[in-house]
């Protein structure tokens, strides 16, 4: 039986050291592949350098020389194991090839030889590496190609410059000449699956060797201690409970330290318990750090408020844990677009919040880049699915929301169906993909809803929808929509505080088991909205003029009476506001009712006090008097402030015609 014992351990760990070693060398095969594909990269690199200096000394309207060019090449090509190497001109506006020189290796085709020699011209596309390489992208200037020339790598370098046979000196030439250097793929992985195969089998003997040595070893030095101890161990209870006796030890190998450490065991077990403090510590110190991080995933969200150019958002995120694998975002782009998003990252945890802050800075980054929807979720989709070491996935919905064509452009990948808050609740079921970060091939589609001044975009995470109570019911989403129904036109932060009334009357006290995230969206009623900060120099007054012309339906009518008032006090304030030229900021909001806000911190002024009528007007007196009144009678409504040093007048104008009221 001790013999059996043994045979099989050795047979384990002969299994086991073989299993390793091609699990190993399955994973060193990739590895050496890329580094074997990148040294031959670097190579033909190096070789079409080489030939871009080389060839700069020739004269390609010759034939003498350039048929001197390709015996040169062909000779290259022969020491330096490449399948060919060639100089092509490219005419961009005929979409041609010519070759201009060229050299064959050792295993060049037939067909090569009878297509592709110096002065053929070639019609067709010109490959987006060659068009690279003319504008010096020398990253993208690589291709691999099979066709009738063979399986080749190619690598192409741009000839900007030729000898000028009047100076005798190089300089940059206007012709697009290409160098193209290409190897045979089948010749270098030959080469490196011969080489790798003799390593394999190598490794395998040297493995199989170092087994049987071991077994020899492990026969002669731990079988016979390994008997003696279990023979102790079996009866350590009943020894312990009447006084234990040591073991003998003989010796300095690793069985002597074994029955060592077995004879201080029982002596370690009050050392054990006291370790429980530390152990508590070291809980705390987790906790510590369990907080630090979920600082810092609450850190990477934009605020959960933000009153912007003729829109609102309002967010909240509830973590279930310490720290969470949600997210949502947000973020007004260069042209005044407005990028929305939410997430959820599968699991929870420190893993789950920085999956979650690398997808955050992802999405700004494509966002910023001027991609749309679709785009983002396909590149951001590629890159996380490119290095996912734990197979985390995530889901997410990415919003573009267009103030100028008033369009919401959107694209979902797994999450869950968000609302838009109108006159009726519409869901947004189109444009459904996979969750990213699972297949980095994953192509998105998006789609467009249309918006009117005072509809809302509801989104959220599982974390509401799937809400759980005590009897293991889930909230729903029939239960969400009622509650969307009942508040479909109101502020963001009521309608996350209905959602979450209703949540918690549901859940009762049952813990909650996900976070809960959502985001509330909603354009202004009247959504024409400019600010615009000005110096007191009466010059800049066409600046509110044109504004005042964006206004949308805007008559002439209106237009000029805005203009009038605008005048009016724009001018006033910078000649009397100031000493010398100060700051201006005018507002300009417009819908039924247009209203025009001046602010400027120069001196205590109020327009709207004695408004004389135009019968009592001396223009010796007055600061203004008459222009005042032309103002006051323009418009429907004004108000005057002065606070934290600043004065602050408001005009009203309704932009309904007198018929229409």
């Amino acid at each position: 039986m001790k013999h059996s014992v043994f045979r099989r351990i050795t047979l384990f760990i002969l299994i086991a050291v073989l299993v390793a070693e091609l699990a190993t060398m399955a994973m060193a095969f990739k590895v050496i592949y890329d580094l074997n594909l990148e040294r031959n990269l670097n190579s033909i690199k190096n070789h079409s350098h080489t030939l871009v200096e080389l060839g700069r000394y020739y004269n390609y309207d010759n034939p003498d020389s350039t048929s001197y060019l390709s015996y040169t090449l062909e000779e290259y090509c022969r020491e330096a194991n490449l399948a060919y190497a060639y100089i092509e001109e490219i005419d961009l506006d005929k979409s041609t090839e010519t070759y201009l020189a060229v050299g064959f290796g050792d295993n060049t085709t037939e067909v090569a030889y009878q297509q592709r020699y110096p002065g053929v011209t070639i019609k067709g596309e010109i490959y987006k590496e060659k068009l690279a390489a003319l504008n010096g992208d020398t990253e993208h200037a690589i291709r691999h190609e099979v066709n009738r020339y063979g399986d080749t790598l190619i690598y192409y370098s741009q000839l900007d410059e030729l000898l000028d046979n009047d100076t005798g000196r190089v300089v940059p030439t206007n012709r697009n000449l290409l160098v193209g250097v290409e190897v045979n793929i089948s010749d270098v992985m030959f080469s490196f699956a011969r080489s790798f195969i003799s390593v394999v089998g190598l490794t395998l003997i040297l493995a199989i060797l170092i087994v049987l040595i071991f077994s020899l070893i492990l026969n002669h030095n731990a079988a016979k201690p390994a008997r003696k101890i279990n023979e102790r161990i079996s009866s350590f209870v009943e020894d312990y409970s009447k006084g234990f006796k040591p073991l003998e030890i003989k010796g300095k190998g690793e069985f002597a330290e074994i029955s060592r450490s077995f004879n201080t065991m029982a002596q370690n077990i009050d050392s054990y318990l006291s370790n429980i403090t530390a152990l508590n510590q070291e809980k705390h110190k987790r906790r510590a750090e369990l907080d630090i991080a979920g600082n810092i995933q609450q850190g990477l969200l934009s605020p959960p408020h933000c009153d912007g150019n003729g829109f609102t958002i309002d967010a909240c995120m509830l973590v279930a844990k310490e720290v969470g694998g949600d997210l949502y975002d947000y973020l007004v782009l260069d042209d005044g677009r407005v990028f929305l998003t939410v997430a959820d990252v599968s699991g929870k945890g420190i893993s789950a919040a920085l999956f979650m802050s690398r997808a955050v800075t992802l999405l700004h980054m494509y966002a910023q880049l001027g991609y749309s929807p679709a785009k983002i979720l396909t590149e951001y989709n590629k890159t996380l699915a490119a290095q996912n070491p734990n197979g985390l996935f995530i889901t997410t919905f990415v919003a573009i929301y267009d103030p100028d064509s008033k369009k919401l452009i959107y694209s979902n990948a797994g999450h869950n169906i968000p609302y838009i808050l109108s006159d009726t609740l519409i869901p947004l079921t189109q444009a459904h993909g996979m969750a990213a970060g699972v297949f980095d091939d994953e192509c998105y589609e998006e789609a467009t809803a249309d918006f009117k001044d005072g509809d809302g975009l509801f989104l959220y995470t599982d974390g509401v929808n799937e809400a759980g109570n005590s009897d293991e019911a889930l909230f729903g989403t029939e239960a969400l929509e009622d509650v969307l129904r009942g508040c479909l036109s109101a502020e963001g932060v009521d309608i996350m505080k209905q959602v979450l009334a209703q949540l918690k009357d549901f859940v009762g006290d049952a813990a909650r088991s996900d976070d809960i995230t959502m985001l509330v969206f909603r354009s202004k009623s009247g959504a024409f909205h400019r600010e615009l900060n000005l110096t007191s120099r009466a010059e800049l007054l066409s600046t509110i003029y044109d504004t005042i012309a964006q206004i949308p339906d805007l008559s002439e009518e209106m237009r000029m009476n805005l203009e009038l008032i605008s005048e009016e006090i724009f001018i006033n304030i910078c000649s009397y506001a100031y000493e010398d030229e100060g700051s201006v900021q005018v507002i300009i909001d417009a819908g039924d009712e247009a209203t025009l806000t001046f602010i400027d911190s120069g001196k205590p002024f109020d327009p709207t006090r004695e408004v004389i009528s135009i019968d009592k007007y001396n223009h010796d007196q007055a600061i203004g008097g008459l222009g005042r009144y032309l103002t006051m009678q323009l418009c429907d409504g004004y108000s005057y402030e002065y606070s934290d040093g600043k004065n602050k007048l408001t005009i009203r104008k309704s932009l309904i015609s007198s018929e229409k009221r």
